[in-house]
């Protein structure tokens, strides 16, 4: 590694990066001394005192006690992140040489079903990248992404920019979910002021099933008055199934539950789309590279 002012990159860029996002797991997981700070020299430990952060050493581990939010910091983590960026860049020219693609490769989705048989596939072909999958709702996901925590998201209706690639999966569409015994249980439609009318069992804020079901029925100008927040696909289908409202699911994660009904919405644009995307800095990585080329070809966007 390069060395600066007597730490090493890697060491920089995880001090750089622990300031940024003003927490300690970046310091935890690369066992940061104090020492670490003043190595890099007397006007970043002034800055850091300056800018109120401050820190302490008990047990000689670094300890957040504030948040560090001054330009300079962005700017040194922009740097850091710019140069491990070059560092892949001329692993995967290496690596690209011989045919080879191994590391590991960290994947963050919010449902298991379209996610599972990429990787499954992905495990086949490639045997040397180690693989780890998280799960999450949708905006927790794309924040990780953004973080560099996951190096793949599998996530619906992602609007790619200048810092993501999207390549688009899966076409899908929005279901109501109810028990047999239901009203709606032997229905094949129903309306938005139908559904609007009874007890209701969502995913918490932040999952895009819940907020494409809710921007429609607001553009209908419909209001949700008996909404109960479950935080889990398998907590929604539950309650449902117990009687406690019905539900919105995608299509593909409608499983085959014989308790309970699926129904369409004939009065809303319910339908999303499932996207593979990585960030733009981060694509030509070659494990990242070789998820995305996996992906069916319907376009880049």
């Amino acid at each position: 590694p390069i060395v600066f002012a007597g730490l090493e990159s890697p060491r920089l860029h995880a001090v750089a990066r622990w300031c940024n996002y003003a927490g300690n797991q970046a310091a935890s997981a690369q066992n940061l001394q104090t020492s670490d700070l003043h190595r890099i020299g007397p006007d970043f430990c002034r800055a850091l005192h300056a800018s109120g952060l401050g820190y302490t050493a008990p047990g000689s581990r670094l300890e957040c006690v504030g948040l560090c939010a001054d330009p300079w910091v962005r700017a040194l983590f922009q740097h850091t992140t710019s140069l491990f960026e070059t560092y892949a860049q001329i692993d995967n020219l290496l690596v690209s040489a011989y045919g080879l693609v191994t590391g590991e490769l960290k994947v963050g989705a919010d449902a298991p079903y379209h996610v599972l048989p990429l990787l499954a596939g992905f495990a086949r072909r490639y045997p040397g990248v180690t693989l780890s999958l998280a799960f999450g709702n949708s905006q927790n996901v794309l924040t990780g992404l953004r973080r560099g925590e996951y190096d793949i998201a599998v996530l619906p209706n992602i609007t790619p920019g200048d810092r993501l690639v999207a390549a688009p999966l899966a076409s899908d569409h929005l279901v109501i979910l109810a028990p047999l015994a239901h009203p709606f249980g032997a229905r094949r439609s129903v309306s938005l002021r139908e559904i609007v009318g009874q007890a209701l069992v969502l995913r918490e804020k932040g999952s895009t099933t819940r907020a494409i079901f809710e921007k429609a029925v607001s553009d209908s100008g419909l209001v949700l008055e008996n909404v109960m927040e479950i935080g889990s696909r398998e907590g929604i289908r539950e309650a449902v199934a117990a009687g406690l409202g019905i539900g919105v699911v995608p299509w593909s994660e409608r499983g085959n539950d014989n308790r309970l009904h699926y129904i369409s919405v004939r009065d809303a644009d319910l339908k999303n789309t499932e996207y593979v995307c990585c960030q733009r800095a981060r694509r030509a990585r070659a494990p990242i590279q070789a998820f995305i080329d996996l992906v069916p070809p319907l376009g880049i966007t």
